[in-house]
């Protein structure tokens, strides 16, 4: 997986932009995978993924199945990224 991979789904200009790409998470929980290494060199894309998240859990614009999508992404993020959110998820609580 190469940057520019992981940087594709990241070039997004605002947050509604975010919601089409909750239903995409076989693709984004493959970026957090395989390509965990240029996210957690990358803070910029950990802030992207966890504003991601943050939005399907407190928008109430979306449904039961958003957020479940944002449930398994944030699975995916502790599983693969451990030890590197500690600086995006603070400022969640």
């Amino acid at each position: 997986m190469t940057s520019l991979m992981v940087s594709s789904w990241f070039n997004l200009s605002d947050m509604m932009g975010y919601i089409r790409y909750l239903e995409m998470l076989p693709s984004l929980d493959n970026f957090v995978s395989f390509g965990s290494d240029v996210i957690k060199a990358r803070a910029d894309y950990k802030q992207m993924l966890f504003e991601t998240y943050r939005l399907a859990m407190c928008s109430d614009q979306l449904g039961e199945n958003d957020r479940v999508n944002g449930s398994k992404l944030a699975e995916s993020m502790l599983l693969n990224l451990r030890g590197s959110l500690d600086d995006v998820c603070f400022s969640f609580f």
